[in-house]
């Protein structure tokens, strides 16, 4: 089927985007950059037959919405024979258009971009269920000017163990991949993550990659590396060997804050290119600091290089083992005074302290409320004073997953002040919603009354018609068909209730 300009003009969110260029075209549609008339900002919009793939990919990319190094779906809607996906436009080139330069990247950034894809993948990876990209090849990897990856196109994509149709791009499909009734597997893509190391060694020498490309496209899918954090790490160890330690903390501490903000600093701080492992150096490793985020694997490193063992490297080590390695700890007890030796430590030590408080609740229980303790801990740091944007994000995270456990327990006060926090300083709809939504799906999961949420969210944005149509979808679910009603009806009168979700619930309603 074939999509042309027109399409979006006449059918698209009856004409809300302005077309200004195509994009690309593939297998399963075309891809325009669009300009919302409203905001004036500009979109990916994805065109593409309203057939189950087409709803498929919109789905996987709802499911990846947290994940950094994915486009965010802004919005979509099918309408007669078309699904329109409203995407985050990815400026830059492809890796296939890097890898064409008559100056090819050089062996550092490639592995430099390596970590980053493999982290995506990861977190595609660790979703319920997980995805598989199954289409990985260099053109729908993006680097932009900045220096961020993204991985596009979920076109063929799968959850893990659904029977595939035999799609895949020659050369980097896994040879299982290509034949029908095969079940998505990680290993799938970790074959095509090997074709796409291959593509970018081409013809140099490089004993560090050459085993790492022969053991990710082994013909035998069990003769692969098992999952993407193992590879992660194995990469992590080639740039040891290839550049140093201090590159490996590029590599895999600021690197990996992708996971974070996408974005990527070619900066070491300076104590990390000295040679040694002095107690400030493992200090960085091991809590992160302004230009760097935490690596474990380096600070368990020079942990073992450090001869001296004075009390608070050894402190250091027990506590890195109840987090990386709790069998290793003798006793939880000893943890937990060590989790409390220092009652008001700097925010880096003091998220990862809520980390390890988060991570062995069960563990720490007998002794004290861990979540209540990383509540604490974290909570100072709540007005973002003087923090860069990876470390605002890493202070909210532990501050939800803590209210999150103390509402487990019964204690739903603290997520409520999340709530409220979060509504305090959230300029629009757009921007909050998909970061409140994730506070009312909690709710929703633990069997709570999420109404007063969905309320409070609405009192302030009443305009946000996704907002209604969630919150009316909820009450139908909970068999409050009047109040659902009652909600899509104030939502029309706010918004017009005219997208495709919205006429969904019209007719659930029977209205």
């Amino acid at each position: 089927m074939y999509y042309d300009k027109s399409t979006i003009i006449t059918e698209g969110f009856s004409g809300r985007y302005k077309v200004i260029r195509p994009l690309g075209t593939g297998g399963m549609g075309r891809v325009f950059l669009v300009e919302d008339r409203e905001s004036g900002r500009k979109y990916a919009m994805k065109v593409m037959a309203a057939d189950e793939r087409g709803m498929r990919e919109a789905e996987y990319l709802e499911k990846a919405d947290a994940v950094s190094g994915v486009p965010k779906l802004i919005r979509w809607e099918k309408r007669n024979h078309c699904i329109f996906l409203v995407m985050e436009y990815v400026k830059g080139k492809s890796l296939k258009e890097y890898m064409k330069r008559k100056r090819k990247p050089g062996k550092w950034k490639i592995l430099w971009w390596s970590i980053l894809l493999c982290e995506i993948l990861r977190k595609l990876h660790g979703l319920k269920p997980p995805v598989i990209c199954l289409d990985l090849k260099p053109e729908h990897v993006r680097i932009t000017p900045g220096g961020d990856i993204y991985l596009i196109d979920f076109g063929i994509s799968a959850y893990e163990k659904e029977p595939l149709s035999g799609y895949g791009t020659k050369g980097f499909a896994a040879p299982e991949q290509i034949r029908e009734n095969s079940g998505a597997d990680v290993r799938m893509d970790i074959y095509s993550f090997g074709r796409i190391l291959a593509f970018c060694r081409g013809n140099r020498r490089w004993k560090e990659l050459n085993p790492i490309i022969s053991k990710c496209t082994a013909e035998v899918p069990g003769a692969r590396y098992s999952s993407m954090e193992i590879l992660g790490k194995t990469l992590k160890k080639a740039v040891v060997r290839r550049f140093g330690r201090w590159a490996a903390a590029a590599a895999a501490g600021i690197l990996l804050s992708v996971g974070l903000t996408g974005g990527i600093r070619q900066t070491v701080p300076a104590s990390r290119q000295a040679a040694g492992s002095t107690k400030e150096e493992i200090r960085e490793y091991l809590f992160g600091g302004r230009d760097c985020l935490p690596d474990y694997i380096m600070a368990a490193q020079c942990l073992e290089e450090r001869k001296e063992t004075d009390k608070e490297t050894r402190r250091y080590e027990r506590i890195l083992n109840a987090l990386e390695h709790p069998e290793k700890v003798k006793s939880w007890k000893q943890i937990w005074k060590d989790l409390r030796e220092n009652p008001r430590p700097e925010l880096y030590e003091a998220c990862f302290l809520s980390k390890v408080y988060l991570s062995r609740e069960k563990e720490l229980n007998s002794f004290g409320n861990p979540a209540e303790k990383a509540w604490n801990l974290t909570n100072r740091y709540r007005d973002h004073k003087g923090l860069d944007s990876r470390w605002m994000k890493i202070v909210d995270e532990e501050r939800f997953q803590a209210a999150a456990q103390l509402a487990r327990q019964g204690d739903g006060t603290y997520l409520y002040h999340l709530a409220r926090e979060e509504l305090d300083r959230t300029a629009s709809g757009e921007e909050g919603w998909s970061r409140y939504r994730r506070l009312v799906i909690f709710v929703e999961g633990e069997g709570r009354d999420a109404s007063g949420y969905y309320e409070a969210f609405l009192q302030k944005f009443p305009d946000w018609e996704e907002a209604y149509v969630e919150y009316g979808v909820y009450l139908c679910r909970k068999g409050r068909w009047k109040e659902a009603g009652e909600v899509y009806r104030r939502g029309e009168k706010e918004t017009g209730m005219e997208g495709t979700k919205a006429r969904s619930l019209k007719e659930k309603l029977g209205i």
